[in-house]
């Protein structure tokens, strides 16, 4: 029995077990990691602070990319390029991560990130968020809002957030939600943690 492996960016690798068990044994190992993999991708283990965004991305592989990304994510208006060597922007070739310095003062369009990240020829996987504001029941739904933007609040962790209150949660987009989501209307986000709910 052979089993070919294809990594992006790689080169084809064969490996040719020695017996079933090892087969067995290299199969179970390589799902752990992909499901394991998959969990920090949904959200878990990225921690973001107050101010500050993380993307996920696919394609940032190298010195080269992350400064093309870092680049073009410094353009974007809400940027605080106080911070991270003075563009805003700290790129994380090993973990595929982009952490981005926020104004507190400005409005934040998670789109023109996502743009900026696409205009570099990368992937934008999904964005995390520390939100911060008031927590409003409407039309049936769940909101956050943090000065005059809404988030529609989804997820296990939403449940316990209750309307009127005043909250401090970490949420994730996924991309699809962006594209979907009409212009005007609240970002729908999943919350991952509650930080704090009043």
């Amino acid at each position: 029995m052979v089993l070919i492996c294809k990594h992006s960016n790689m080169l084809d690798s064969v490996y040719q077990p020695k017996s079933k068990k090892e087969f067995i044994v290299k199969t179970k190992a390589t799902l752990l990691v992909t499901l394991l993999s998959t969990a920090v991708f949904a959200g878990g283990g990225i921690i973001v602070k107050p101010n500050q965004l993380v993307v996920q991305v696919k394609g940032v592989v190298c010195s080269f990319c992350a400064y093309g990304a870092e680049k073009n994510v410094s353009k974007v208006e809400f940027v605080d390029r106080s911070f991270y060597g003075k563009d805003g922007v700290l790129v994380d070739i090993d973990t595929h991560r982009i952490t981005v310095a926020l104004d507190p003062q400005k409005k934040k369009d998670i789109v023109q990130i996502q743009n900026a990240i696409e205009k570099g020829g990368y992937d934008t996987v999904s964005i995390h968020l520390h939100l911060v504001g008031t927590i409003v029941s409407k039309d049936g739904l769940l909101l956050l809002k943090e000065k005059d933007q809404l988030y529609e609040l989804t997820g296990q962790a939403s449940m316990n957030l209750k309307s009127s209150s005043q909250a401090e949660i970490q949420v994730h987009v996924v991309m699809s939600e962006i594209k979907e989501t009409p212009s005007g209307k609240p970002l729908k986000v999943v919350v991952d943690k509650v930080n704090s709910s009043s």
